[in-house]
């Protein structure tokens, strides 16, 4: 009995690890997926256990870290990745948090940009794909290095860093290509064109370039801004990549005339060529500097009437922006169709990207208790500029065959402070810093607050989760990763 007992007991055992192992994922990039959901797909934290996180380690970097970290698997070692704002790129023992390389990218001579930014800032967040990490700076580089051992595999300078250039995306990687946008570090002098482009992944050779102003539309002939510095979204299906565009010319210092096209739209690109497909444009003749720093999320809702043996699906895209406007619009293998909405919330406006989840509703169909089934998107918003305080929201699809969205809860977060941390989502939690120093995880079902950790310093990065643990920056330099009573 003794025997059999201890035999049930390794198989239980066994069986529990199976179902741990399965539901441990990495989180390769910034918002975790192509699609931008911002979600994970683990259910190791709950709103039942995330009162026991606690502070499993901490790793002290030389300045800021505002970007989202990467979490993935090389070489059967967990691996955390993240940069800060003195050109250090790191890679950490996601378990440990004990280092096991660095890379310092390079020094621009004479290179000066404005305000708090600089030519050494790396708000870019990684992807990791294949063993390499990759990754852009406000030195204008693309980097591509061995994820095992921080060797440079390739580097790529887009742009003059020393004429205000800077990459502020995270890279997309999909099919042998890197898309990355080109942004100003900042609406000062000179404000630039944006460009979306993708690099070669093996070699960082420039594949293709799409400019987001179009010089004829201008009055005087010469407009700059739409700079890109929000993340690509990639439908893997119909391979069109998905962007938003920054404010045009005139809000810039020096200013220009505004072009009327690309700026502040959301534009759908040919993934393999870089042609333009069509575009939709939130907001014509900005003078208010009313962009897109929000990445776009996609997603599919469904309609499965197993009565009647009907199935019907429909996808979407959506980007926050910062006149406080969430934008749905359904999305075909063209592109952008014209089933379109637009709904405001608070005044405040977005500047980090949303988190995704889906809700399914069911009715019965007949008798036997066949059901209708109908699947929904839901979104998770965090406001981000000016003095009226940060909150959350939750944009809810209210059909699964149309755009519009209505909020189902709002909660206030921080008062005065804006909001700059995207939120991440797992099973029922949702995970946001604010720029009160506070890094908190929310009931994504009601919006009530569950936790709680208070840094000394603004928490401004988004969360990456993996494997039960939870890592985010913040910028009082430290990376922090959370687990379960710290295990």
């Amino acid at each position: 009995m003794t025997s059999l007992l201890r035999m049930l007991q390794l198989l239980l055992l066994s069986v529990f690890l199976l179902e741990t192992l399965a539901a441990a994922e990495d989180w390769p990039k910034y918002r975790h997926d192509l699609q931008n959901t911002g979600a994970s797909g683990e259910s190791t934290i709950t709103t039942s256990n995330v009162t026991s996180l606690s502070l499993k380690w901490e790793f002290k970097a030389a300045a800021s870290i505002t970007g989202e970290p990467a979490v993935a698997t090389v070489n059967g070692t967990h691996i955390v990745f993240f940069g800060d704002w003195s050109g250090n790129f790191y890679a950490l023992n996601a378990v440990t948090g004990q280092k096991i390389w660095s890379f310092q990218i390079d020094k621009i001579s004479g290179c000066t940009q404005i305000a708090q930014y600089s030519c050494k800032t790396i708000a870019s967040s990684a992807s990791v794909v294949n063993g390499i990490v990759y990754f852009g700076a406000h030195n204008a580089f693309v980097y591509a290095l061995n994820a095992a051992n921080g060797a440079l595999v390739w580097k790529n300078q887009v742009a003059n860093a020393n004429q205000n250039y800077a990459v502020w995306t995270s890279p997309a990687v999909y099919n042998g290509l890197v898309y990355v946008g080109l942004a100003n570090a900042g609406d000062d002098a000179p404000c630039n064109v944006g460009q979306v482009m993708a690099l070669n992944a093996s070699t960082g050779a420039r594949v293709w370039s799409f400019q987001t102003i179009d010089q004829s539309s201008c009055s005087t002939g010469i407009c700059t801004g739409g700079g890109v510095w929000a993340s690509p979204a990639l439908d893997t299906t119909t391979k069109i990549l998905y962007v938003g565009t920054g404010n045009p010319g005139v809000s810039c210092r020096p200013g220009t005339a505004n072009a009327t096209r690309y700026p502040d739209s959301i534009l759908a690109l040919n993934m393999s060529s870089g042609t333009l497909l069509n575009y939709y444009q939130a907001i014509a003749n900005d003078t208010g500097d009313r962009d897109f720093g929000s990445s776009p999320v996609l997603w599919q809702s469904h309609y499965d009437d197993y009565c009647k043996g009907t199935h019907y699906t429909r996808s979407w895209v959506a980007e926050a922006n910062k006149n406080s406007y969430i934008y749905v619009l359904q999305t075909t293998a063209s592109g952008i169709s014209s089933n379109k909405s637009s709904v405001a919330f608070g005044s405040d406006g977005f500047v980090p990207s949303m988190a995704l989840n889906h809700v399914a509703t069911t009715t019965q169909c007949n008798a036997q208790g066949q059901q209708i089934v109908q699947t929904r998107g839901v979104m998770y918003a965090a406001s981000g500029q000016g003095s009226v305080g940060g909150h959350m929201y939750n944009p809810t699809q209210q059909s699964w065959s149309l755009p519009t969205i209505a909020d189902t809860w709002a909660v206030s977060v921080s008062y005065p402070t804006p909001i700059f941390s995207a939120p991440s989502r797992i099973t029922g939690v949702i995970f946001v810093g604010s720029h009160d120093h506070t890094f908190y995880a929310y009931d994504a079902s009601t919006g009530a607050q569950l936790w709680s950790y208070t840094a000394a310093a603004p928490v401004d990065g988004s969360a990456a989760i993996s494997n039960g643990r939870v890592y985010v920056g913040a910028t009082d330099y430290y990376l922090r990763c959370f687990s379960i009573n710290g295990q």
